[in-house]
């Protein structure tokens, strides 16, 4: 029976050298693999369990604790295309608390779930950018926030890393929009404040005002209407009175009208309006 210090060539074309407990690998010691890998460190009754370094075919590395023949506890993964992993695994996946450096740039700190990006984490982009919040499968997934380095920002739901559901985007230059979104764009009821004073309150679709809506000019104006494609179809102007009452402006009202009987209806582009940032 196997007890000490001892090599044993295996038929496989392995090599062990290293400490031995009644015939198992037990202690320190290396195995030398036939492809090339190669582990030194630790072992308990004939499994690499412990502290060690595990060398890839691949010229990747793994250095911290395993149990049972997989990496498991804290340990730092070294990948060969120079990213790097430090934090938590368990059953050889990347579990727990750990941060992600990207070679390029960039790093992920935070939750992970066998070997997802999974629940809370933060993620720094190599131009600056960074977003904090919910993450699934490796996707911004549930609320975060995304701080652009241009200054804008986006506060709210994602669904697999698309603005999805309710948020808050507010740009630098003091625009802001509340509202729903789908696929990245404002989707459904939302309200954009413009920097001059304006605000609009209605319908959205794709980033473009469409459907019911409410155009309030700063000031004493607004437009009551239907939009298609941001553009306006229907509607009518109001202003207030000295009472503070919103009353039907006429004239408004009537070149509006008449500028579109004057238009050619197939041409949509044409119902534009001078409305502020083309809106």
């Amino acid at each position: 029976m196997r007890t000490g210090n001892g090599v044993l060539y295996y038929k496989s074309g392995n090599k062990y050298e290293g400490n031995w407990l009644d015939d198992k690998e037990h202690g320190h010691g290396v195995l030398l693999y036939s492809d090339g890998e190669k582990y030194e460190g630790d072992w308990f009754e004939g499994k690499i369990t412990g502290k060690g370094v595990f060398y890839f075919k691949n010229n990747s590395k793994y250095d911290g604790n395993f149990i049972c023949d997989e990496r498991s506890g804290q340990g730092e993964y070294f990948y060969e295309n120079g990213d790097k992993y430090d934090g938590n695994w368990k059953d050889d996946l990347r579990h727990g608390i750990g941060t992600l450096y990207y070679s390029e740039g960039g790093k992920y700190e935070g939750n992970w779930s066998e070997d997802y990006k999974s629940g809370f984490g933060i993620f720094h982009y190599k131009n600056g950018d960074r977003y904090e919040g919910e993450w699934a499968h490796d996707m911004m997934h549930g609320d975060g926030t995304y701080f652009h380095i241009n200054g804008d920002t986006y506060k709210g739901q994602w669904i697999n890393s698309m603005k999805e559901g309710k948020g808050t985007l507010s740009f630098r230059n003091g625009n802001k929009y509340k509202g729903k979104w789908k696929n990245d764009n404002y989707n459904g009821f939302g309200v954009f404040n413009y920097n001059n004073g304006d605000k609009y309150e209605g319908d959205w679709k794709e980033d473009a005002k469409h459907g019911n809506g409410v155009y309030y000019y700063k000031g004493f104006k607004k437009f009551v209407g239907v939009w298609n494609e941001g553009i306006k179809e229907s509607g009518s102007y109001y202003t207030k009175n000295i009472l503070d009452e919103w009353v039907e402006d006429i004239q408004q009202n009537k070149i509006f009208v008449e500028g579109r009987q004057h238009l050619n209806p197939n041409n949509h582009n044409n119902f534009l309006t001078t409305e502020v940032n083309g809106n």
